[in-house]
């Protein structure tokens, strides 16, 4: 048996690995999608999206196998991670680099064997869409190697696809944080957007508006201003506009996605 080498790029392609916080999560729908359309494209009976670690193999989906990860050293993965084309094996046990390994010589009795690169955006390839049979097969196409390779390229969308939920998910769990913290402030405060709308205000600044109705609405309506004073106070980066409702002074600073409004302490204002 031959073991895998191991990439003069290790080093950093395990923190491209790393960095996608992938390994031993949860099952993912994207990834199992891509194993059932590799299992019923090439009717057969085993098909992983395999992450080759440091010293494992671990599958992030898997149809055909009751275990969820076997040692690197004897991977079929760990070659195919060694060049950009899909490694094709017809028969493990004519293969001199596999005929003695563990996985054909007992279970799965790994015949046939064919996997694609997960190559990132990076160039670094972290894993496999790989094909499993217990059978031999006589041949294995170049149309097969295409289809191959583009399930390989649906796993990298996948994992696009994952991060950005991921991103997504920080996003909100920030803004979250920002709103309640945004609602225990005693001073009025609101977000507006460039073109006047409240995108978000705390308790404080509805007693202001003198309306419980804050969210999507106009500020020159709710705060009862004119439409050329909001926009001398929303034109520059640290403006100021007196309301019409109670006359309190309301300091104005741009962002790039709109305006902030805040109330002044009272008695720091002019009369």
């Amino acid at each position: 048996m031959k073991a895998p080498e191991i990439p003069d790029d290790e080093t950093y392609r395990l923190d491209a690995l790393h960095s996608l916080d992938i390994l031993d999560t949860p099952p993912d729908s994207d990834f199992d999608a891509v194993v059932a359309l590799g299992r019923d494209l090439f009717d057969v009976p085993i098909c992983l999206v395999s992450i080759v670690d440091a010293d494992r193999q671990w599958f992030k989906a898997c149809i055909g196998l009751d275990v969820l990860e076997t040692a690197r050293s004897v991977s079929f993965c760990g070659h195919a991670i060694l060049s950009q084309e899909p490694l094709v094996v017809l028969d493990a046990t004519k293969d001199e680099r596999f005929f003695d390994n563990p996985l054909v010589t007992g279970g799965p009795e790994i015949r046939f064997y064919a996997g694609s690169p997960i190559r990132l955006p990076s160039g670094y390839q972290v894993g496999t869409v790989c094909l499993i049979d217990r059978v031999p097969r006589a041949e294995f196409g170049d149309r097969d190697v295409k289809r191959l390779q583009m399930l390989a390229e649906l796993a990298v969308t996948a994992m696009a696809v994952r991060g950005m939920r991921g991103e997504l998910d920080t996003a909100r769990a920030t803004a979250d944080r920002l709103r309640a913290a945004l609602h225990l402030v005693p001073t009025p405060v609101a977000l507006a957007d460039i073109a006047g709308k409240i995108e978000e205000a705390n308790p404080a600044f509805g007693v202001l508006c003198r309306s419980p109705e804050i969210d999507g609405g106009d500020v020159v309506d709710l705060l009862a201003v004119s439409e050329e004073d909001w926009s001398k106070a929303a034109d520059v980066s640290d403006g100021e506009i007196r309301t019409g409702t109670d006359g309190k002074l309301l300091r104005v600073v741009q962002d790039p996605g709109g305006s902030i409004l805040v109330a002044k302490p009272e008695g720091k204002h002019e009369a």
